[in-house]
């Protein structure tokens, strides 16, 4: 997904764990371990969508999860 100009947002998968990462002309960085893996064509052996299809809309989401679940920890120190 663009994130401007030269920066892009991706998901890698590293032996069967997720990790979102940013992308710039300079740097690749972590930005941080998706706890619920987005399914994809590769990870969903029902065959359900191609990888591709609403790729976009998964990566929203699991973002947003990953978010809530941040603010929730930080709630409960």
């Amino acid at each position: 997904m663009a994130a401007g100009a030269k920066e892009k947002i991706m998901v890698i998968d590293v032996g069967g764990e997720q990790f979102l990462i940013g992308i710039t002309a300079h740097n690749i960085n972590q930005l941080g371990k998706l706890e619920n893996p987005i399914e994809t064509s590769i990870t969903n052996k029902s065959g359900a969508q191609p990888a591709n299809l609403a790729f976009k809309d998964k990566l929203v989401k699991a973002m947003a999860e990953t978010m809530i679940g941040a603010k929730k920890g930080k709630a409960h120190e």
